[in-house]
Order: structure tokens, then sequence, then C-alpha cells
């Protein structure tokens, strides 16, 4: 963080202490106030944070991009940020780190993800198995490919806490694929695309011609957050 120094009889060292002590204070548990100021606003607590911003003025010039640190003793001590160092923005309810060049939003809700599987040889009543829910998901949208002379596949998407007994369907109604190049693409027509935590989840095939060769599901979801 760069911090001074203490030399041996070092004139007014216990200033030095303190001004290095309210900057670690702060960096442990960094809470940004406020990120788009660029100068101080008044009424300041000992503790508060700003991120200053472009154009900084009054206490704040040249201090662009900088972290302020208010104390009630020292006025405002400046924090450079490094690689690494990360905090919360109060006014805008995120988190953000530092990555060496500039401050980015860290990512903590939904996660999107993508299930892919391919069945060779698709007949009535084939299922393969997708994944496992450990958290409660929610499916958005469904891309499927065949292969084959004539190909084409109704399927479904099923899920039950249960492995060997029957599912329920993620899509109202079967859906058909045809395509052989760049897939059909099914985002609607849900039945119950939120899936609990701790359920099987896989493709059921309800009819597939004889010259259908394969048939692949890219399945899009987000891990719901906890």
């Amino acid at each position: 963080m760069g911090l001074t120094d203490l030399v041996e009889a070092q004139a007014l060292a216990s200033a030095r202490m303190n001004k290095n002590m309210r900057i670690m204070e702060a960096m442990v548990n960094l809470a940004i106030i406020d990120r788009d100021l660029t100068a101080p606003p008044g009424s300041e607590s000992d503790g508060d944070c700003y991120l200053v911003a472009s154009g900084g003025t009054g206490d704040w010039s040249g201090e662009d991009g900088n972290i302020a640190i208010f104390s009630s003793t020292l006025g405002y001590l400046f924090q450079t940020p490094f690689e690494g160092v990360a905090g919360r923005v109060q006014d805008e309810n995120i988190r953000i780190e530092y990555d060496g060049a500039a401050w980015q939003t860290i990512t903590t809700g939904a996660q999107a993800k993508q299930a892919v599987v391919r069945l060779d040889s698709p007949a009535n009543g084939d299922q393969v198995p997708l994944f496992y829910t450990l958290k409660a998901v929610t499916i958005s949208s469904v891309r499927s490919v065949v292969e084959g002379g004539t190909p084409s596949c109704e399927w479904n998407i099923m899920h039950n806490s249960t492995r060997n007994a029957a599912g329920t369907q993620v899509f109202t109604a079967d859906q058909t694929t045809t395509s052989e190049t760049t897939g059909d693409v099914d985002s609607s027509g849900f039945n119950d695309e939120t899936i609990p935590a701790g359920r099987f989840v896989w493709a059921e095939i309800e009819s597939a011609p004889t010259d259908t060769d394969a048939i692949e599901w890219y399945v899009n979801f987000t891990e719901d957050a906890e």
C-alpha cells in the first residue's frame, strides 16, 4: 500500500503512524461511499472513503482515481489503488476490484452456464443426462441440431428429484428439431424452466425417425445466486 516506514528518532513519528493506521483501517474492508464526485461532499465522518472521479478539485486536486480517506484529525488521506484491491460502492450496491489498470465490477449474481450433450441413433423414449442441480437454475434457451438423411426429432427437457421417476417437462409442448446447420433455438413456451436445487435434469426423445443419426443439445441456463 506504499505506507511510510518509521525510522529511529524520527520527528512526528506518532503522526506518521496515525496516518498509516487510518489508511490500513480503511483498506482492510474498503467501503466506498461514492465514486462519481470530483470534490469533497462536506459533512464527512471519520473513516469515510470516496473514489475520486476524473477532474478532482479542492482537497482532491491531483488525486484522480485515488481513494480518498477522511480523517477528522488528519484531513483527507489518499491511497493509490493497486492490483487486487477490492471494495463495495455503497451508493451503487456493487463490489469492484482494481485489475491494475481500471476498476472492474465483481459479478456476484446469477451465473450464465451451458450444458452440451449428444445422443447418437436417437429412438423413442431415449433419455440422456444433462446435469444435476447443486443450486437452483433457470433455463433460458435450448439450441439443438440433428444429423441424418432427413433428420427430425421431437424432445423435451425433464427434471425430477428422483432419476427413475417421470420428470416434469421444462417446455409445455415437445420441441421439434430439423436443422442440420445452425440449429433450432427454443426460448419460449416454457412450462417449468426454473428448477430447484437437488434435481436431475435430462433430455428425453419423444419421436425420432430411423434416419436420424444424432441430435445435440446446447442448454443455456443461469445458476441462481444464493
